[in-house]
């Protein structure tokens, strides 16, 4: 079932793997594993080279296409880093091939500009980060998390300013944690297993996502899911959300493109609502 919702979870999921791809370039001194094709279990050195047959990170380029410390697999030693500054396209720790560990990184904040995750240059580290709100410049990431050294989506629900996703969840934005979360929510007033959801009509009077509580079974669990949506393109006629009845598993108002929004505003295809421009 097509959950609106689920931005958030993308969203915590993506600063997971950021986090963990920063990490795999490590060079511990990790001893060789012996191996067979699919037997390397370490996450660090998880392919087999066949030549050698042991469990390394990388076996040509192509194994490194999508890592933070650089496109190429650096020979002898089978680790993803860089040779020059076009290595280095991804910008997760910087743009700036460092000569000395042949890994992406950073001198200054000019190796920084682009990088998502923060426009500092963390100088103990020579990798791109924050250390102040003032760093977080990217769609989304907002808040510093200044132990990490990382810009994340919120660090309490002071940054979550979508009414939909008030509750700041393990470093991102989700519907609710507790009742309150859903004072605003456009779903329903009752914070239900960290979903927003309503009881009666009623509930859903004044909400852009349409004026009745609709019932969806969770295709999860054996529960019913009841959240705010409409019945038909009329009920949506002046929802800033849209002036679309948009069916995708659950029904709501929303938007499918710019047309669906009153002027001045735009279609996010991510909540498949219309916002301010």
């Amino acid at each position: 079932m097509h959950r609106i919702w689920s931005t958030p979870m993308m969203a915590s999921a993506v600063i997971f793997l950021l986090m963990a791809c920063s990490n795999s370039n490590d060079k511990g001194g990790t001893p060789p594993v012996a191996c067979s094709d699919n037997s390397c279990a370490e996450p660090k050195l998880p392919f087999c080279d066949p030549a050698s047959r042991t469990c390394v990170a990388c076996i040509d380029d192509n194994y490194c296409d999508s890592v933070p410390a650089g496109t190429v697999c650096l020979m002898p030693q089978h680790a993803c880093g860089c040779q020059t500054y076009v290595d280095c396209a991804i910008r997760r720790k910087g743009e700036k091939c460092l000569e000395a560990s042949h890994s992406c990184g950073c001198d200054g904040p000019a190796d920084c500009a682009k990088a998502v995750i923060g426009s500092a240059c963390l100088p103990e580290k020579h990798v791109c980060g924050c250390v102040s709100n003032s760093d977080c410049t990217s769609p989304g990431l907002k808040a510093c998390d200044v132990t990490e050294g990382i810009c994340v989506p919120c660090l309490s629900n002071a940054d979550c300013k979508n009414p939909d996703l008030a509750a700041c969840f393990q470093g991102g934005c989700a519907p609710c944690v507790v009742e309150s979360d859903c004072a605003k929510s456009a779903d329903g007033p009752h914070c239900q297993s960290f979903s927003c959801e309503c009881t009666t009509d009623t509930e859903c009077a004044s909400s852009p996502r349409g004026p009745h509580c609709n019932e969806y079974p969770n295709p999860t669990t054996s529960a019913i899911d009841r959240q705010c949506g409409c019945q038909s393109d009329g009920e949506c006629a002046t929802s800033a959300y849209g002036t679309f009845c948009v069916h995708s598993g659950r029904t709501f108002c929303g938007c499918l493109g710019d047309k669906d929004c009153a002027s001045g505003r735009v279609c996010n295809p991510m909540t498949v609502a219309c916002v301010a421009k």
